[in-house]
């Protein structure tokens, strides 16, 4: 049996998908991140951001060109 999470998923997903429905999934997911920056961009750009600090070595060094 399997050990209950902590902290359940945000998203159910299911446990088997076939390679074609995995890709439909993953392009549904890649589009509705479009629309909504795309929707809210002038929100995005407001808002102060702080990069994530795993990203912060690829921000720290000088760009490769």
């Amino acid at each position: 049996m399997n050990a209950p999470h902590e902290h359940p998923p945000l998203v159910a997903l299911p446990e088997r998908l076939d390679d074609a429905a995995a890709a439909a999934l993953i392009a549904f997911l890649h589009e509705a991140a479009r629309v909504l920056e795309c929707h809210y961009a002038g929100h995005l750009t407001r808002h102060p951001h702080r990069p994530d600090p795993r990203q912060q070595a690829f921000w720290d060094d000088d760009p490769p060109f």
